[in-house]
């Protein structure tokens, strides 16, 4: 029997060591585009169902801040990163290919609507005490980052899913985020939409992969171009129906 058991063993070990495996890192917890715990969410879902297109078994996610996936992909610890930065550099002067892209996070001014704060345009967001996404800065334009530069009141973090209860509780005046990850997290609190007032400042963030390797940042785009015709994209875009607004109105 315990012959019979380590032959199985053997037999399962051997298939796992044949099966292609992609993996990707520089992910956080931000749901509903990537989930932790179950391993799911909006965007993970797109990337595993591209690069199962294209013949990889198995996607290993590594839940890492931006500067450390860049460090594990420089080392080729990891095959690609998710990243909306807008540059990314590797020692040596390796060069970094980027993917079509993924989706957008839709990034928006949230206030509460009984502050009666008054947000139509960028510039009203000067001297007001906010809290924006790590990377909003360079993310979000010029007009963004100068009414932010020389605000003392201005943070940035890489933990969004507090920023619903900061309002709340009057901590801070403006949350800047995508749309989709703060009402996620004021459901999950508790909060009512109707609590807040999402105003657009930018246009959409697109988000993508980076990649060492041309060839398979070319195959990733062909499996994502893949799922967008043959319907898988919008069946899981259709499966986070209530997770998912494509604008900040």
């Amino acid at each position: 029997m315990k012959a019979l058991t380590l032959i199985l063993f053997i037999f399962l070990l051997s298939i796992s060591s044949q099966a292609k495996v992609i993996r990707i890192g520089g992910l956080i917890h931000i749901p509903p585009y990537f989930h932790k715990l179950d391993d799911t969410g909006i965007e993970l879902d797109i990337l595993k169902a591209s690069f199962s297109k294209i013949g990889y078994d198995e996607v290993l996610t590594v839940f890492a801040s931006n500067k450390r996936a860049i460090q594990l992909l420089m080392n080729d610890n990891i095959d690609t990163l998710v990243s909306n930065a807008k540059d990314i550099s590797l020692s040596n002067n390796k060069k970094v290919f980027s993917s079509v892209e993924i989706l957008d996070f839709v990034d928006c001014a949230i206030t509460l609507k009984s502050s009666n704060l008054e947000i139509k345009k960028t510039a009203d967001l000067k001297d007001k005490a906010i809290w924006a996404f790590s990377g909003a800065r360079e993310a979000l334009g010029n007009e963004f980052f100068n009414i932010t530069k020389n605000n003392k009141l201005y943070k940035e973090s890489i933990n969004q899913l507090t920023q619903p209860r900061a309002l709340m509780k009057n901590r801070i005046d403006i949350a800047v985020s995508d749309i989709n990850i703060f009402s996620h997290q004021a459901k999950l609190e508790g909060y009512n939409k109707s609590d807040f007032i999402f105003t657009s400042i930018s246009p959409k963030t697109p988000r993508s992969l980076r990649f060492k390797n041309k060839k398979l940042r070319d195959l990733f785009n062909r499996g994502l171009k893949l799922i967008r015709k043959d319907g898988t994209y919008r069946k899981i875009l259709k499966k986070y129906n209530d997770h998912y607004r494509a604008s900040c109105g």
